[in-house]
């Protein structure tokens, strides 16, 4: 199965200043997860992780609800910064910035 990648620029929901400037300013790497059960939409933005700068954000969309607690849990261990996690509907999704 291959990595699907949309780029783009847009803004989410609310949240800090900071994250919310960042996000405007900033190309947006988006990870298609949907139909993915756990532990794929982790390994997903591992491997997309792997090939992007620091800097770069991520946005992950789902539909397991586990992703909620994986993926965060991923992104602490691994050094990465979680800016936000967003449920809608029967689709989640989490939005971090690649760090190191």
């Amino acid at each position: 199965m291959s990595l699907v990648f949309q780029v783009g620029r847009f803004l989410i929901g609310k949240s800090s200043e900071e994250n919310s400037e960042k996000m405007m300013n900033d190309d947006i790497i988006t990870l298609d997860a949907r139909n993915l059960l756990c532990p794929m939409p982790v390994i997903r933005v591992q491997e997309a992780v792997a090939s992007l700068s620091s800097g770069t954000i991520i946005k992950a969309v789902c539909t397991d609800p586990g992703v909620l607690y994986d993926i965060p849990a991923w992104v602490r261990v691994h050094g990465h910064k979680l800016i936000t996690t967003e449920e809608n509907g029967s689709e989640y999704t989490v939005i971090i910035e690649v760090c190191g």
